[in-house]
């Protein structure tokens, strides 16, 4: 990942709208080595209510020309400079199987007032993650490896 320090003295930035880096005007295509996007975004497929105090999950897309992706994607909530930022929710970060036509979006409300976020509200980037499989001989089953029910 790009450091702060390196993007302020070269004047750079990154535009996740676009899927650019500009670094002194010069600006940058993000995308793969044949082409393809190798980032998206999410956005809220539904307006969604939150009560105060209240933790939901709710029905969210992948847009911007990322619809292609296969198998497991990261997504990690955007910048706290987001919507949710700004209405003060809190998203969990989640890996997400590819094709599917619904992406679960965990999210909090802490505040002492119900929040609202409309449809088509960026919330997330995603992006695609290579999963490992364990070393051979470690024990998947030790004890207290397991997650509870309610997860």
């Amino acid at each position: 990942m790009l450091g702060m320090d390196w993007l302020l003295q070269s004047k750079g930035y990154i535009d996740f709208g676009r899927l650019e880096l500009c670094v002194n005007g010069i600006r940058v295509k993000c995308t793969g080595s044949f082409g393809e996007h190798f980032a998206g975004q999410v956005v809220v497929a539904k307006t969604i209510e939150i009560q105060a105090g209240h933790e939901t999950i709710a029905t969210g897309a992948i847009v911007g020309g990322c619809e292609g992706f296969k198998g497991p994607l990261v997504m990690e909530p955007v910048d706290s400079a987001g919507r949710l930022g700004e209405k003060g929710l809190l998203m969990a970060s989640a890996v997400v199987e590819m094709p599917t036509e619904v992406v679960p979006i965990r999210l909090l409300n802490p505040n002492k007032e119900k929040r609202v976020l409309h449809a088509g509200t960026t919330v997330a980037v995603v992006s695609p993650v290579h999963v490992e499989a364990p070393p051979l001989g470690y024990d998947t089953e030790a004890e207290g490896s397991t997650l509870p029910i309610h997860l």
